[in-house]
């Protein structure tokens, strides 16, 4: 996993992330994706930590990622 780590940690959103039916979109399985900073948000499968991607405007739930504790290494947003 790459990540990036952005000097000054990025504005909250205006609510918390939540799942949707049809979400924007999905990567393969194992594609390397950058992450900037986490947030709460709906809990998927009791993971209710949500990660923003790089781009800024998507985020995942930590529950799709093979991060760790990615609190411990990345800004909350």
């Amino acid at each position: 996993m790459n990540k990036r780590t952005p000097g000054v940690a990025g504005q909250p959103p205006s609510s918390p992330p939540r799942c949707s039916p049809r979400g924007p979109g999905s990567l393969p399985n194992g594609t390397i994706v950058e992450v900037e900073c986490w947030t709460y948000g709906s809990p998927v499968s009791g993971y209710t930590i949500w990660t923003r991607l790089y781009d800024g405007s998507r985020y995942v739930s930590d529950y799709y990622l093979d991060t760790g504790r990615v609190q411990s290494f990345l800004p909350q947003c």
